[in-house]
């Protein structure tokens, strides 16, 4: 099959025919013979079992056809015995059965051992080739009655979703192998685009059209989402298929079956599944939109995440989430029970370092993210904290898992990992501010002056990075994706839509520059460092605090706050707090000007707003642009935003 030895058979006259008029009338007939024994061949061959329902199809209708002429042969033979037959009458005779057996000789040689497709492809290339009304009448009749089998299973695709293919003739194929619990599982599934493929070489040509064999793919496609969720999906509307010379007769039926389609599984999808409303779910939990449930979570896990992960236990930590998610404003969200918690074996650093090597070394077809980081990654620290390795995850079945796949939940993970550290600084800084509350009534500014402005610059900073990401990246995203969610045509524009919205999040909150995002990390480094050195200072000048206390001393108010004072300066200076201090100054302030220029590269060369929006946020009173002019110089205009919070 597909490459069967051709057999073709020959017949000529033996010897000698004295006489010329004879022998030329002869050799004239021959090739009737010819034709005719070619022809049993291929019939004989192409109706056995393995060639398929197309060629079995086009036998019976040749074998057919071969009736006329044997039925005339037997009327020669009959004529032959009563001394009728002539050899000018039987060359008059056998006239219009030499025309059609040499077209439907013509016709198997075209498709010689093809099945399927390829089969109606050859007979259509006939009928579209050939000018004589004759000829076409034939390959149109042979067409009409080997399109039957494949138009029947083009109709079983088309309005029920169903392949029924036993000798694989039909242009889509079907992998087994790839089933719905893979979405759930493997990070590079590909069960949407590999469960239902096309096959090329066996799309009938009157079917080739561009666009008409992908609506035929995705029409089935969509169907069987909605059987695979045990629901029918048999179109009420069909239209009978059948060999049309008109090929707009295919592009309507197939226009109305896609309509159909699509429009159930977006019902489906949207209305049934409630896609949005998961959606949502999502973004109160990963994307941080439920305030008061994150905030109320790291209060009481906080104990449990600054410990290293192997002495940290899963069920109590996921005990927490849980008791979070039902005290909080998020125990009205019906889906909160498919949330759970994860701890990585990598920090969000690692993984995006494997990301952008993986992006390096595959190919284009590939996509750059793996759920295993590649071997240029550090092996896994066994002293990786809960807070480094802490994420989210989130159940979903079928239906929901061919939207919300393992790429896509993924993609929220990053997103919400480099959020949560975020805020994790963040709200060190703000423990920092309550050590330093400890001086507020001593006369201690010139000596811890430098590390009240050290940590506002600091909390400026990270302040205006969650803000720039919650609320100038994620929030006006989300609204764009929703609407378009909502005008979507179809399942493929639903992929799209969320798809575009993910990765645009990524790329917008930092985490597709390898240079920024290292530069990011490099800052909040230097900021817990520097909360750090506050706690310790603290302590010192707490403990010395607590001598006194207990030495009892009466002091009046004056000099209980001179000689706290002292104390704090003296242990300042043993501990050697401001040149600490002012080395972390330095560190932050060459970071953030090394962090702004790349901000600016990048939006100048990327022509990208929200890249200048940022930069202009964090530099919003030219600060690091005097203070680094070298880099930052004045050529660069900035797109003027609104700040809602500065130093």
């Amino acid at each position: 099959v597909g490459g069967a030895a051709r057999e073709e058979w020959e017949f000529k006259i033996r010897g000698e025919i004295s006489d010329t008029s004879m022998r030329y009338i002869v050799e004239r007939m021959l090739p009737l013979c010819s034709f005719y024994y070619n022809i049993h061949l291929f019939v004989t061959l192409h109706s056995r079992y393995e060639f398929g329902l197309v060629n079995h199809a086009l036998s019976a209708c040749i074998r057919e056809m071969l009736t006329n002429y044997l039925t005339l042969i037997t009327q020669l033979e009959y004529q032959t015995q009563n001394g009728q037959l002539t050899l000018q009458r039987l060359w008059y005779a056998i006239q219009p059965s030499l025309h059609a057996l040499k077209h439907i000789y013509n016709a198997v040689k075209k498709v010689y051992g093809c099945t399927g497709g390829a089969v109606l492809s050859g007979l259509y290339d006939g009928v579209t080739r050939e000018g004589d009304a004759m000829t076409k009448k034939i390959y149109i009749h042979l067409l009409e009655r080997a399109s039957v089998p494949y138009l029947r299973m083009l109709e079983l695709w088309i309005y029920e979703g169903i392949i029924q293919d036993p000798h694989d003739e039909f242009q889509i194929q079907s992998n087994d192998d790839l089933t719905t619990e893979n979405l759930n599982k493997d990070f590079n599934d590909t069960y949407w685009e590999m469960r239902y493929t096309i096959r090329p070489d066996k799309i009938p040509s009157f079917l080739a059209e561009k666009g008409l064999s992908d609506k035929i793919l995705v029409c089935g496609k969509y169907l069987n989402i909605i059987r695979e969720c045990g629901h029918p999906a048999d179109n009420a509307h069909r239209t009978p298929l059948r060999y049309f010379q008109d090929i707009e007769e295919y592009r309507v039926a197939v226009k109305r079956a896609y309509a159909y389609a699509s429009r159930s599984v977006l019902h489906l999808l949207l209305k049934k599944q409630k896609l949005v409303e998961r959606l949502r779910s999502i973004k109160r939990y990963f994307l941080l939109d439920q305030g008061d449930f994150f905030v109320h979570f790291m209060d009481i896990a906080k104990g449990e995440l600054g410990k290293s992960v192997p002495k940290i236990v899963k069920r109590k930590l996921e005990s927490l989430l849980e008791l979070a998610v039902r005290t909080s404003g998020a125990n009205n969200d019906p889906y909160k029970d498919d949330l759970s918690c994860f701890l990585q074996k990598y920090t969000l650093m690692q993984k995006l370092d494997a990301i952008h090597s993986t992006s390096e070394v595959s190919d284009q077809s590939r996509s750059p993210l793996s759920q295993q980081p590649s071997a240029r990654a550090p092996p896994p620290s066994p002293m990786l904290r809960g807070l480094d390795a802490f994420t989210l995850i989130y159940r979903v079945k079928w239906p929901m898992s061919l939207i919300i796949s393992m790429k896509s939940l993924t993609k929220y993970q990053l997103i919400f990992r480099h959020l949560f550290y975020c805020k994790h600084v963040e709200a060190e800084l703000c423990k920092a501010w309550l050590h330093q509350q400890l001086f507020k009534e001593l006369n201690v500014a010139g000596t811890f002056k430098g590390a009240y402005l050290l940590r506002q610059r600091m909390l400026h900073f990270l302040q205006n990075l969650v803000y720039y990401m919650m609320v100038e990246v994620l929030e006006p995203n989300w609204h764009t994706m929703v609407s378009r969610l909502r005008e979507a045509k179809s399942v493929d524009d639903v992929l799209r839509v969320h798809n575009s919205f993910l990765d645009t999040c990524l790329t917008q909150c930092l985490l597709n520059s390898q240079h920024l995002f290292k530069t990011l990390t490099k800052l909040m480094t230097t900021c817990l460092d520097f909360t750090e050195h506050v706690k310790r200072g603290a302590d010192c000048v707490r403990a010395n605090m607590e001598v006194d206390v207990k030495k009892k001393y009466q002091f009046n108010r004056v000099q209980k706050v001179q000689r706290e004072t002292k104390r704090a300066e003296e242990t300042a200076e043993r501990e050697r707090f401001g040149e600490k201090v002012g080395m972390y100054n330095k560190r932050f302030d060459s970071t953030v000007g090394e962090f702004i220029e790349i901000l600016r590269r990048k939006s100048n060369s990327q022509c990208d707003h929200h890249l200048a929006n940022l930069s202009t946020r964090l530099d919003y009173n030219g600060f690091y642009t005097r203070a680094f002019p070298e880099v930052l110089d004045d050529n660069y205009a900035a797109i003027p935003v609104r700040v809602d919070s500065g130093i």
